[in-house]
């Protein structure tokens, strides 16, 4: 009888233990796809005790420390992979990955340039570049990255997103909003879309629609400053300045360092005559920004309407130093070259 039970008791174990190191790896893949990261953790250490060489568990290893923001986890993970393995594309995208989420966007973009050289149809990768360059300012390689992908795979989201954004800071309003319009056709409840939607409708001069746009980001997220701050200014523009100020004052509830909100209440103010107020607003908007060649602008012709012509002369000359495309001509009307 003993012979027996422990006969069944080491069938049992060798029957519970043929798991292999595959077998945890596509758990922990599935755990890192679902976003469950300690469990991912967990399944790919399993896999690393049975299979030691195993290039592509210790990138997703890592990948999922990454997620948790354990970045010297990660980095080991990565590394590692690419000393078994130099040619792991996963490894050199996951580690762009890491520099992304750091804030490191040219060092992502070196290990992403060299995930898409192993691999030029890497979506994953051709997207995170696109990503690095729009941080770090370079749009109009991002827009080729993100039109890349987008011809690789159409159903991002994002990819029109951020392709749309790169548009956006490049000044191409009307293809910015195309994008952020393919990326709410997809994905219809981000506020994110609407918002830099509104905005860029805001300065093609479209107040009306970009007023639906924010109006309905606002109502996805009741917490979003720059939505009621974007929306005061659609309703300035329309000289609706009872529900203009009623936004700028959410936006500022909302988050009081928000710059563009109190340097547009201190536009409203100056434009209905409260030269007072608009000078604090406008001040103060400038010691967050003291670039804003725009605000300088506003500044200056309130302290104009005061009859204060030395600080209006004064904030003038700062605007057109900085590139405001009106400072000239108020200069001129001044009598100052």
């Amino acid at each position: 009888m003993i012979i027996l039970l422990s006969f069944a008791f080491t069938m049992a174990f060798s029957v519970t233990n043929t798991t292999t190191a595959k077998d945890y790896y596509n758990d922990g893949f599935t755990d890192n796809d679902d976003g469950d990261y300690q469990d991912a953790i967990d399944a790919l250490t399993k896999a690393l005790k049975l299979d030691t060489n195993y290039s592509d568990a210790y990138a997703e290893r890592g990948y999922a420390y990454g997620n948790i923001g354990d970045y010297s986890n990660a980095f080991r993970d990565l590394r590692k992979a690419i000393r078994i393995d130099t040619n792991s594309k996963y490894a050199f995208s996951y580690i762009g990955w890491v520099y992304n989420d750091m804030g490191e966007y040219k060092a992502a973009i070196s290990n992403l340039d060299r995930a898409v050289s192993i691999d030029p149809k890497d979506v994953f990768s051709i997207r995170e570049r696109g990503y690095s360059y729009l941080q770090d300012d370079d749009y109009t390689n991002s827009i080729k990255d993100y039109t890349k992908a987008i011809s690789l795979d159409n159903t991002s989201s994002y990819s029109y997103y951020y392709r749309g954004q790169s548009y956006y800071y490049l000044d191409d309003y009307s293809n910015a909003v195309k994008d952020f319009s393919k990326s709410i056709e997809i994905e219809s409840t981000n506020y994110l879309f609407y918002l830099y939607r509104g905005k860029a409708r805001f300065l093609q001069d479209d107040y009306d629609e970009a007023a639906d746009d924010l109006n309905y980001a606002s109502q996805l997220n009741p917490q979003s400053s720059d939505s009621f701050a974007y929306l005061g200014a659609c309703y300035t523009r329309q000289q609706d300045y009872e529900t203009a100020i009623d936004d700028l004052d959410k936006a500022l509830n909302i988050d009081p360092d928000n710059n563009w909100a109190i340097s547009e209440r201190g536009y409203l103010f100056y434009s209905t005559g409260k030269y007072s107020k608009a000078v604090d607003d406008l001040t103060n908007s400038l010691s967050y920004d003291s670039t804003d060649s725009w605000t300088y602008e506003k500044l200056a012709l309130t302290y104009h309407a005061l009859g204060d012509s030395v600080s209006a002369a004064s904030d003038m000359l700062k605007a057109k130093a900085l590139g405001d495309k009106d400072a000239k001509k108020y200069l001129a009307e001044w009598g100052i070259k």
